[in-house]
């Protein structure tokens, strides 16, 4: 047979992961509305009105979405969905043509920092961004409550930059804490040959209540972080161990080691990288 080979399409952004080995059991594409209508066995029903680059959850009104078989009776002027699920429920809804999109597909592009990813939604509720790497579980990066758009910026910290990355970034958009829609973008990002290992500017700087430390390391290296007021005592320690190389974070909250607040003033960040100490200068304003 001619023709274009098949192209699978990924439904990990639409069905949560704690959903487990899930089967998409029944397809349907409706011509009135252009909408893709999938079943799916442990999840429910899923539909995508951008040919299948995201999806939404499609189960209201379903009580125990586990559905069976999915089927599209549809005329000239509108379709209807049934939904037959196991324990002999079978359920329809219209699909007018006005099918609402709640989330755009995000987008994705490398930077000379790190990779912005922007995202917008059309509908009212939280926006998350969440971040898998090599196929493994996606991990949490941000929440807006009162956001139509975002350009984020993720730095990569944490992760080798010394090896390729395959990327994926999923947007979710959570009504009265139930997902309601969901969206992502994959990038592969090559490795960077450019690592230097520096300490960059804290920031935010004069700080209150909370300023990141920021280290670049060129290789794997152990990394001990300090904070240290202007007589040169240690006030906190945030890091003592091994790291990978590439960019890492080292948030500090403004409080000693015993989490008493710091005193406002000058306070010093003391980074010892394998035999090398770099060091840099903050102010605490409360």
């Amino acid at each position: 047979v001619e023709g274009d080979p098949y192209q699978a399409i990924d439904l990990t952004a639409a069905i949560p992961a704690e959903a487990g080995f899930v089967s998409v059991n029944g397809v349907e594409v409706d011509p009135n509305s252009g909408a893709y209508l999938i079943s799916v066995f442990g999840a429910g029903v899923f539909r995508s009105v951008d040919q299948g680059e995201s999806w939404q959850e499609f189960n209201e009104g379903i009580a125990h979405p586990n559905p069976a078989r999915l089927a599209l009776a549809r005329d000239r002027v509108k379709s209807r969905v049934y939904v037959g699920t196991l324990g002999r429920g079978l359920y329809g809804r219209d699909l007018d043509g006005t099918v609402p999109v709640l989330l755009a597909r995000p987008t994705a592009e490398p930077t000379s920092s790190g990779v912005r990813v922007s995202v917008t939604r059309f509908e009212p509720g939280a926006l998350e961004l969440w971040r898998s790497v090599d196929a493994m579980p996606p991990t949490f990066l941000a929440r807006w409550d009162d956001v139509t758009h975002v350009d984020y910026h993720d730095d990569l910290a944490g992760l080798d930059r010394t090896q390729a990355l395959d990327l994926r970034y999923e947007a979710r958009v959570v009504v009265d804490g139930t997902l309601a829609a969901a969206s992502g973008v994959g990038l592969l990002l090559a490795p960077s040959r450019g690592l230097t290992t520096r300490l960059l500017s804290a920031f935010p700087n004069p700080f209150n209540p909370y300023t990141t430390i920021r280290l670049e390391l060129a290789r794997p290296a152990r990394v001990r972080v300090e904070i240290l007021d202007v007589r040169g005592r240690r006030v906190a320690e945030l890091h003592r161990g091994r790291l990978s190389s590439g960019r890492h974070n080292f948030p500090w909250l403004g409080v000693d080691r015993a989490g008493r607040p710091a005193a406002s003033g000058v306070y010093f960040h003391r980074v010892s990288v394998d035999q090398q100490t770099l060091s840099g200068r903050m102010t605490l304003v409360r």
